[in-house]
C-alpha cells in the first residue's frame, strides 16, 4: 500500500480510452494503460501493471486526460513520469479543432504529439509520421519502390515504372528520388519525372534541404565521379571529384558541409569524407577490403556503413566522428547479413535489410540496446532492400 501511494502521488495511475490507446499503443509511449473507468487502479493491480511495464523495458508512464471547458475549447493533456527516477510529471497540451470529435480525425496531430513527448527530457522528437522506402523485386527484371510507415504498416507502391528502379532517397519535400532504367538510360527520377539527366550512369542521389543542393554519382566509360546539383531544377553545378577511380554512394552530412562516399582510390572500396568547401578528403574506414553504403546520424556525430566479411556477408560498422581516437565498432554481426543501413530521423534506430540465404526482410536496430526487430515482412511484393528512412512527413 505504501508503494502504491508513492506511485499514485507521482501521477503514475493512467486512465485511457480504447480509441486513444489504439493510437498510442504503437508509439511505445503509453506504458501503463487500461480502458477508462470510474475507479482508479488499486494496490496490487497497480503494482502488477508497473511490473509489466518494467519487464517490457518501458521507462516512462504517460497519462492522457481529455478535457472540455466549453464547445470549441477541447484539449488533451499529456503527462509523463519517469519510472526509473520518479521525477515529477512533465506536461504537454494539445488543443483540438472546434466542432470536430472522435480521435480518427486527429491521427496526424496525435503523431506529432507522441513525437514531442520524447522531447520532455531533452531527447530528439520521435519518428511517427516518417516512412521507409525500399526497392522491391516484383518479378525477374522488374524492381519498383515501395514504402511503409515507421511501424512497418501502410504499405504503398511509390513507383510504377515496371522496370529496374533502385536506390530510393527522400527529397526535402517528401518525394522519392530513385535511379530507374525505364527510358533505357540510368536516370534519377523524382516522383514520376526524370530529374538528373546527365549522360552516363546516374546513381546514389542525396539531398540537403537548407542549401538546396544535392549530390549524386555519375559514371562514364573511364570512371565514376561525384557531382553537386541544384535541388530546385536538377541542374549540375560542379564536379566534386575528378579521378580515374570509382567514387559512388554519396551522403550529405546534416550540416551540408561534407559528403561521405565510397571510393576504390586506395585499391578497394573504402569510406571517405570530403569537405565540400576546400575539397579535403579523409579516409574513414581503416580495415576491411570492402566497405560500402555510408549513412550519417541526424546529429552528424556518427557514421554507419557496411563491411563485407566472409564472402558476401555484411556487418554494420559504427564510427563516432567526434572522437577521432575512437575505433570504429561493429554494431551488429552474426551469421546473417545486414545491408544498406539508414538512420531514423531521431537517430534512435537504423533500418537494414537482413539477409539469410534466400530469405530477406527489413529490420530495425535499436542503437542503444542493439535489439533487432522485424519492421515489415508480410505482404511485401518480393525481395526488398536498399532502405531509406525519411524525415517526419506528417
Amino acid at each position: 500500500n505504501e508503494l502504491f501511494e508513492l506511485f499514485e502521488s507521482s501521477g503514475l495511475a493512467v486512465l485511457m480510452t480504447n480509441e486513444l490507446f489504439e493510437l498510442f499503443e504503437s508509439s511505445g509511449l503509453a506504458v501503463l494503460m487500461r480502458p477508462s473507468t470510474d475507479r482508479a487502479l488499486e494496490g496490487t493491480q497497480a503494482i502488477e501493471q508497473l511490473d509489466l511495464a518494467i519487464d517490457a523495458g518501458s521507462r516512462a508512464i504517460v497519462t492522457i486526460d481529455g478535457q472540455c471547458d466549453r464547445p470549441g475549447n477541447e484539449k488533451i493533456l499529456f503527462k509523463t513520469t519517469d519510472i526509473a527516477f520518479l521525477r515529477a510529471p512533465a506536461h504537454l497540451t494539445m488543443r483540438l479543432p472546434a466542432n470536430e470529435y472522435g480521435t480518427s480525425k486527429f491521427s496526424h496531430a496525435m503523431n506529432r504529439f507522441a513525437n514531442r513527448l520524447w522531447t520532455l527530457e531533452g531527447a530528439p522528437s520521435g519518428v511517427l509520421g516518417s516512412r521507409i522506402a525500399f526497392s522491391c523485386s516484383i518479378r525477374p527484371g522488374v524492381r519498383d519502390i515501395y514504402s511503409v510507415n515507421s511501424l512497418g504498416e501502410d504499405l504503398r507502391r511509390e513507383t510504377h515504372f515496371e522496370h529496374v528502379t533502385i536506390l530510393p532517397t527522400w527529397s526535402p519535400a517528401g518525394k522519392i528520388a530513385a535511379t530507374s532504367y525505364v527510358t533505357g538510360d540510368a536516370l534519377i527520377h523524382l516522383g514520376k519525372d526524370a530529374f538528373v539527366r546527365k549522360e552516363g550512369l546516374n546513381t546514389g542521389i542525396d539531398f540537403h534541404k537548407a542549401s538546396e543542393r544535392f549530390v549524386f554519382a555519375n559514371a562514364d566509360d573511364d570512371a565514376q565521379n561525384l557531382y553537386l546539383g541544384n535541388s530546385r531544377n536538377g541542374r549540375v553545378i560542379k564536379s566534386l571529384t575528378q579521378s580515374k577511380h570509382i567514387d559512388t554512394a554519396p551522403a550529405f552530412s546534416p550540416d551540408g558541409r561534407k559528403v561521405a562516399f565510397v571510393s576504390d582510390r586506395s585499391g578497394s572500396p573504402q569510406i571517405y569524407i570530403m569537405n565540400i568547401r576546400n575539397g579535403r578528403v579523409d579516409r574513414i574506414s581503416k580495415s576491411g577490403s570492402y566497405n560500402t553504403a555510408p549513412a550519417w546520424s541526424p546529429d552528424g556525430a556518427n557514421l554507419v556503413w557496411n563491411r563485407q566479411i566472409g564472402g558476401d556477408r555484411n556487418v554494420v560498422i559504427l564510427k563516432n566522428l567526434h572522437n577521432g581516437n575512437e575505433s570504429a565498432q561493429t554494431l551488429v554481426s552474426g551469421r546473417k547479413s545486414y545491408e544498406h543501413p539508414s538512420f531514423s530521423p531521431d537517430g534512435r534506430f537504423i533500418v537494414v535489410a537482413e539477409v539469410e540465404g534466400r530469405k530477406i526482410r527489413m529490420v530495425t536496430i535499436n542503437m542503444r540496446t542493439r535489439k533487432i526487430s522485424v519492421l515489415a515482412e508480410q505482404d511485401l511484393p518480393g525481395r526488398c532492400s536498399q532502405a531509406s528512412w525519411s524525415k517526419v512527413l506528417e
